[in-house]
């Protein structure tokens, strides 16, 4: 049962990073008209509304909200507030570097959440761990290295790339937390009782952003809606629900 557990785990992180890749280019096409950091928070209204209906039947259960540990909702607060930052600067990335830069160099986050769960988790670190960070890693050096000749706006969305990575490493990290092994029946908290809030939170976090910032909720065109629809619903309710 574990083993099976665990394939079903491996194929759902296949299917997670298919539908994540396709956040760049839906993004590109949301933000024709549509400021970046207004395409972060509808895409996370759009996930967050999508998973309240669980979220209240979860909580309607005795048996799910029994499994809430204690000091749950620090963990979420922390976590969405990391999930918000992540989507306020990798979004934003894509404004100055190219779709291809900013979601390779998103892939740092695994390097990132390795080296904290070693030192923080006591998780062991094996030859492929390093033998893939260094393959990364050197890949980002090549893109700098490219995006350099392109100019420095391109490298400041490396930057802002890269800040998402750190972003969404520590929001897998709260989530590894507070999730201990799930493939032992009945421990971790539900996961519907676990996102809802963590995307909430994060969505009124780039709403005090988006308000701060005055950046406009409104006057998009048709297509507009239509890309931050699916950037809601694919990539970041099954793709990021999925990690």
């Amino acid at each position: 049962m574990v083993d099976r557990r665990r394939r079903i785990a491996a194929a759902g992180v296949i299917f997670a990073a298919f539908l994540y890749g396709w956040a760049g280019p839906l993004i590109r096409w949301a933000g024709g008209d549509t400021p970046m950091l207004a395409v972060a928070f509808y895409r996370m209204l759009v996930a967050s509304l999508a998973w309240t209906p669980f979220w209240l039947g979860s909580l309607a259960r005795e048996q799910d909200r029994a499994r809430i540990p204690a000091g749950a909702g620090r963990y979420i607060l922390i976590a969405g507030g990391f999930l918000g930052f992540h989507f306020a600067t990798w979004t934003s990335s894509i404004g100055f570097t190219t779709v291809a830069s900013a979601t390779f160099l998103i892939l740092a986050q695994p390097i990132l959440v390795a080296l904290a769960a070693h030192l923080l988790l006591k998780e062991r670190l094996n030859r492929w761990n390093y033998i893939s960070m260094t393959l990364t890693l050197l890949g980002a050096f090549l893109i700098f290295g490219g995006d350099l000749q392109l100019g420095p706006s391109y490298l400041l969305g490396d930057g802002l790339a890269l800040l998402g990575a750190v972003g969404t490493a520590g929001y897998l990290l709260v989530a590894r937390m507070v999730l201990p092994d799930r493939t032992v029946k009945g421990r971790g908290i539900p996961i519907q009782l676990y996102l809802p809030p963590v995307y909430w939170t994060a969505t009124l976090v780039l709403l005090a952003v988006c308000m701060v910032k005055g950046v406009p909720l409104a006057g998009y065109a048709t297509n507009s809606w239509i890309a931050l629809v699916l950037l809601g619903l694919g990539p970041t309710v099954i793709g990021h629900s999925l990690f």
